[in-house]
């Protein structure tokens, strides 16, 4: 008998292990799968949810159902949504939070998601995307030979942030940009068109509020600076000592940075923050179009791509000072190395980062010239 106790024993804590594994079981048709939340605001100010999730009946003609709904926190939304829909609401699948810009522009909008972190079941990982323009129009939006719209985006972002043309942003990422004062936040922004367009990047201040829009060619900028470009980074200057007139440009150079090395220097000189920035760019040559004859060797061509970034990257870093923010993070060099005198601005790292002095020494290395000369 002793010899088979160990093996009575073993069976009976499989089997409960079997019974508290499917004591919570679901059946995924009871269940009404939250994909994408939304957030705006009525022309009366009023807080607009929107929640959009898949259908798995059988019978029901439309895949997606979408709610919009009036309250005053998310959670106080999920309980009016549950009168409403036909299953149970999760919220732990969540791939997409949609936030207007009406709402971006308003005070202490980022405490409406304590419910996201406080409640475990609810998902971190959902990208946050600005929307320039109605939600709504987002979130009632049916793509034609597109994935369910959620998924269609989500597709969208990430092959977007993979090519540099903008950035991904997830709510775990935004909780730590809103509580880190040596930078200022930036999330993904979107419109609706005739389809879904990316718009860029959103700038936020220190305190979450809405400020501009990078391009995407403003946003390759940005990743540059924060020494975070991975993957290609198409690029096209003009060059200037060749004059062009026509529709057919004869004076431009197109590249693609293959990789990027940002190093800074931190320091403080006449009672303000100065930072060196030294930037090294391994570039590949993708297009030459430049007038028949007409001859540029590698150390021209080197020349004429470090000219005309070094222009672009200092006026960027001077737009960006004007708006008073960081999305580079230098604020965190300026704690780690300066702190004595970080800890006196750091209520106000905006103001100070705009007063800041900020250097780029910039170094182009062609890589590829390309099959043909």
């Amino acid at each position: 008998m002793k010899r088979f106790l160990p093996i009575l024993l073993g069976l009976i804590a499989a089997a409960m292990l079997l019974v508290s594994g499917c004591g919570d079981r679901r059946d995924l048709e009871d269940l009404t799968v939250i994909l994408m939340t939304g957030i705006d605001l009525d022309e009366k100010g009023n807080l607009l949810i929107y929640e959009s999730s898949p259908v798995f009946s059988r019978e029901a003609k439309d895949k997606e159902e979408e709610y919009g709904i009036k309250a005053l926190t998310l959670r106080q939304a999920r309980v009016k949504m549950d009168a409403v829909v036909s299953a149970l609401s999760v919220g732990g699948k969540t791939q997409l939070v949609l936030l207007s810009k009406k709402l971006l522009e308003q005070k202490d909008w980022f405490r409406l998601f304590d419910s996201s972190f406080r409640d475990a079941k609810n998902s971190i990982n959902a990208r946050v995307v600005a929307v320039d323009g109605p939600v709504a129009e987002v979130i009632k939006f049916y793509p034609r030979d597109k994935p369910r719209l959620p998924l269609h985006l989500v597709k969208l972002i990430d092959t977007s942030a993979r090519r540099n043309l903008t950035v991904k942003t997830t709510m775990q990422e935004l909780q730590r940009q809103m509580t880190d004062k040596g930078l200022t936040p930036y999330i993904t922004e979107i419109r609706k068109e005739k389809e879904i367009k990316l718009n860029g990047t959103a700038l936020l201040n220190e305190q979450g509020n809405y400020v501009t829009r990078l391009e995407p060619q403003e946003n390759m900028l940005l990743r540059m600076l924060q020494g975070q470009g991975k993957g290609e980074m198409p690029m096209t200057v003009s060059i200037p000592d060749i004059q062009s007139t026509g529709p057919i440009k004869l004076n431009e150079l197109s590249f693609a940075v293959r990789k990027v090395s940002t190093k800074v220097k931190t320091g403080w000189q006449e009672d303000r923050f100065s930072f060196q920035l030294a930037v090294n760019l391994s570039v590949v040559l993708t297009e030459k179009v430049i007038p028949p004859g007409e001859k540029l060797d590698e150390q021209e061509l080197e020349r004429i791509i470090q000219e005309q970034m070094q222009y672009q990257l200092t006026a960027f870093v001077h737009k960006i000072q004007k708006l008073r923010i960081d999305p580079f993070g230098l604020g965190n060099y300026a704690r780690a190395y300066q702190y004595d005198h970080w800890s006196k601005i750091k209520e106000r790292w905006g103001e100070a980062f705009a007063e800041s002095r900020v250097n780029i020494a910039l170094k182009v290395r062609i890589k590829d010239l390309g099959p043909i000369k």
